[in-house]
C-alpha cells in the first residue's frame, strides 16, 4: 500500500464582485510513502466519545548538518492537524506535559 500526503501550503481567494464569481487558488505539496515504511495510526475513543486516529513519527537526520524530525498527526471527526518539531522541542514539549499531566518523565 502507498500513502500519498498532500499538503495544503497557500490558499488564495479572489472575489470579482461586478461579475459575482470567486476563484480559489490552492498550492499543493506531494509526497508518498509505502504502507511498510510508515507506523500505523493509533485508534481511540477519547474522553468525548469521538473516534480519534493518531501517529508519531521520529524522522532521522540523514547527515549531521540536519537535525531529527518528531512528525505528531491526529484526525478527529472534525478535523486533522500535523505538527513537526525538532528532537530538542519535542524533549521540552514532553517534559511540559508530562509536568501538566502529573506523570513522571520516562527515562
Amino acid at each position: 500500500m502507498v500513502y500519498l500526503i498532500i499538503k495544503i501550503l497557500k490558499i488564495v481567494y479572489l472575489t470579482d464582485s461586478k461579475h459575482n464569481k470567486v476563484s480559489i487558488t490552492l498550492t499543493l505539496s506531494f509526497s508518498g510513502m509505502s504502507g511498510q515504511d510508515r507506523p500505523p495510526y493509533e485508534r481511540f475513543i477519547n474522553e468525548l466519545g469521538n473516534k480519534i486516529f493518531m501517529r508519531v513519527e521520529l524522522e532521522k537526520a540523514e547527515n549531521e548538518e540536519d537535525y531529527d524530525e518528531v512528525l505528531v498527526y491526529a484526525r478527529g471527526p472534525f478535523s486533522s492537524t500535523e505538527h513537526t518539531w525538532t528532537r530538542q522541542e519535542a524533549e521540552k514539549l514532553l517534559e511540559h506535559l508530562s509536568r501538566v499531566l502529573e506523570r513522571p518523565l520516562a527515562e
